[in-house]
C-alpha cells in the first residue's frame, strides 16, 4: 500500500502492476522486462538505435486506435514474443507516420523498465 504514483512505478506483484494499467511483458534475450505503454517509442525499421541504455525489438503494427491527442498502437513482436501496446500523445514518441502492417522497431530505455517487487522508481 502506498501512493498511487509509487504503486504504478514500482508495483510489488504482476497482479498489482496490471491492476494499475496496461503493462507490457517483453522478452529481451533470456530476460523478461516490464514496460508501460507510454514509455515505448515506435521507430521506422531503417532507423538505427544508439546508446547503451536503449533497448529495441522488431515488430509489426497490427492496430492503430486514434483518440484525439492519444494514439494507441497494438504491435506484434517478431519472433513469436507476443504483442505489445504503445501509447503516444499526439506525434510524440514516433519519428514519422506509422501504418497498419508496417514493419517497425519498438524502443525504450532501460530506466523505463519496471522492477516488480523492488524499490526502484522511474525518474
Amino acid at each position: 500500500v502506498g501512493p498511487p504514483e509509487v504503486i504504478y512505478r514500482s508495483p510489488n506483484t504482476p497482479f498489482v502492476a496490471q491492476s494499475m494499467g496496461t503493462l507490457n511483458n517483453l522478452k529481451v534475450g533470456d530476460q523478461t522486462v516490464f514496460v508501460r505503454p507510454e514509455r515505448i517509442s515506435i521507430i521506422k525499421k531503417e532507423k538505427s538505435i544508439v546508446g547503451d541504455d536503449a533497448r529495441q525489438l522488431p515488430a509489426v503494427v497490427r492496430e492503430i486506435l486514434f483518440k484525439g491527442p492519444v494514439i494507441h498502437y497494438v504491435l506484434e513482436i517478431l519472433g513469436g514474443s507476443g504483442q505489445v501496446t504503445v501509447t503516444t500523445f499526439g506525434d510524440a514518441g514516433q519519428d514519422a507516420p506509422i501504418s497498419v502492417d508496417e514493419a517497425v522497431h519498438i524502443k525504450w530505455d532501460k530506466a523505463s523498465e519496471i522492477g516488480i517487487g523492488t524499490s526502484r522508481h522511474e525518474s
